[in-house]
This record gives structure tokens, sequence and C-alpha cells, in this order.
């Protein structure tokens, strides 16, 4: 199977991969020659950008696209042994498989590591619903990886430094919370209020923030709290045990636990609960 050769030279690659709409242009340049099929089963996910999760939301309305109208732009493939690595097409990608097809159209392209992230990341900017977790997994590939200055991944991807910066930082938050924001259910701004906080006060603003539906600037306000003093926010021990067991009060001193009941049918009801824990 013939592969596409792309540039080589490192200046022209850089330049090449700054301009808007480079992956649109590689691709009518490939539309001149044939496409192959490759089984879905072959493919896998791009080994950079596989930990970030897509939003269910953005899958689904690309499986009614591609229900509605078929893969009609080819996936960008590079080979791997005797598998394939996907390049661009991600979310085509996903609603193929959602869909159970067998094989999908594919371009096969010979390119290293250095530009499939250059291309990944050209690919990425181009998107109306860019993935800010698939941002940070380039960003940090190419700077600790391949030495790039954080200007030049600025340059690249038409950010500022400081945001390179700030979206490079989110992967210093626990990965549970990564892939909140990833699948959109926590807002970037949300997550980058809280990333200076130890991880269990992040976990505690993540479930405040979704419990009380604060806004990025109520969480700015919370993380300060929690900064100052980051058990502010707990409930006693005597509250939590109220609330387990449906107690009428409860009080925790050294080594005793009372519980108190309004009737003997709520405390009953207790002595069964511990029976089964």
């Amino acid at each position: 199977m013939a592969r596409t050769k792309l540039p080589s030279n490192c200046s022209e690659i850089f330049k090449r991969y700054t301009k808007i709409g480079v992956i649109s242009d590689i691709e009518k340049e490939f539309s001149k020659r044939p496409s192959t099929r490759v089984s879905l089963s072959l493919i896998d996910d791009n080994r950079f950008i596989k930990r970030a999760d897509i939003s269910p939301v953005v899958v689904e309305n690309f499986t009614e696209a591609v229900s509605n109208k078929g893969v009609f732009v080819p996936l960008l493939l590079r080979k791997n042994g005797s598998r394939y690595e996907l390049v661009c097409g991600r979310k085509r990608l996903y609603a193929a498989k959602r869909l159970k097809y067998w094989d999908v159209p594919a371009w096969v392209i010979d390119v290293d590591d250095e530009e499939a992230l250059l291309m990944i990341l050209a690919d990425i900017r181009d998107q109306k619903d860019s993935n800010i977790v698939e941002f940070a997994y380039v960003f940090q590939t190419l700077f600790e990886d391949y030495s790039y200055p954080q200007a030049d991944i600025a340059t690249i991807s038409h950010q500022s430094r400081s945001q390179v910066t700030n979206t490079m930082r989110l992967l210093k938050l626990p990965l549970s919370i990564i892939q909140m924001v990833s699948r959109g259910d926590l807002s970037y701004g949300h997550a980058r209020t809280i990333e200076p906080l130890d991880e269990k006060s992040q976990f505690l603003a993540v479930s405040l923030i979704k419990d009380e539906q604060l806004s990025v600037r109520d969480t700015e306000v919370l993380v300060k709290r929690l900064q100052e003093n980051p058990s502010a926010l707990e409930k006693p021990v005597d509250d939590i045990l109220k609330e387990k067991f449906d107690a009428t009060y409860v009080h925790v001193h050294k080594n005793n636990v009372l519980f108190s009941f309004d009737n003997e049918e709520e405390r009953n009801a207790f002595i069964e609960r511990l029976k089964k824990i």
C-alpha cells in the first residue's frame, strides 16, 4: 500500500502548520488520490490524545452526521506495525465505531511523531468544538518531549503564551477531573480555578460546583476560602453520622458515639441497618 509523504524540512513544517485550514488543504490534496478501506478493528486511537475523552454530545452529533452521509472525508492514518494509528478524524472514528461500521475510508500518510503532533494540533485548533484537554496533551508532549518553547506552541496554536501555560496546568489535576473537563461535565474555567488546591480540596470543590451550580466567580471565592482553611467546608462527623443513620441526635466524644432517636421504631431501624454492615 503506497503511503503519502509529507514535507520533512522542519522550518517549512512549522510554517505550514501555523496556517489556518492546513488540514483541510492536506485533505484536498489527498482527495485527488484514491483512499483505501481500513477495518475499524485495525485502527487505534492516537497515542498522544487517547486519554482525552470526547463529549457524548459531540459524539452523538457526529454519529448522526455520519449516519446520514457516511464518512465522507477519509481519516488520516499512519502505519504502526500491522495496525494503524489515527492522526486526524477522531470524531469520525468514534462515530463510525458507535455505528458499528466494518471499515472506513482512509489515507495512509508517512509522518513521524513530531509532525503527527503538529497535524493534530492544527486540526484541533481549527475545529469549532475544540477539546481543551486534547490541546493540553499535545502542548505537554511538544514541550517535554520535543523541547518546543511555549512561545512556539503559542504561535502554532494561535494562542497567547499564558493560554498555553494555563492549558498545560490542567494536566496537574487528578485524571478523573481532567476527564470531566474533556467530556464537558466541568468547564475549563472552573478547572483552572481549582487547580491550585490540594487534591482533597479539588474534589470537594468539584462536588460543590456541581451541587450548588457555582459560577467561575463563585468558585474563585470558594477556592480562596479553602486555601485559607482547607477544612472550613467539611461537615462535622456528628452531622455526617446523623444524616447517614437518620438519627435525631448524634454526639461524638473521645471513644464514645451517642445516637438518639425520636421513637423506638427509628431506633430499631438503626439497629437493623447496623446488622447489615
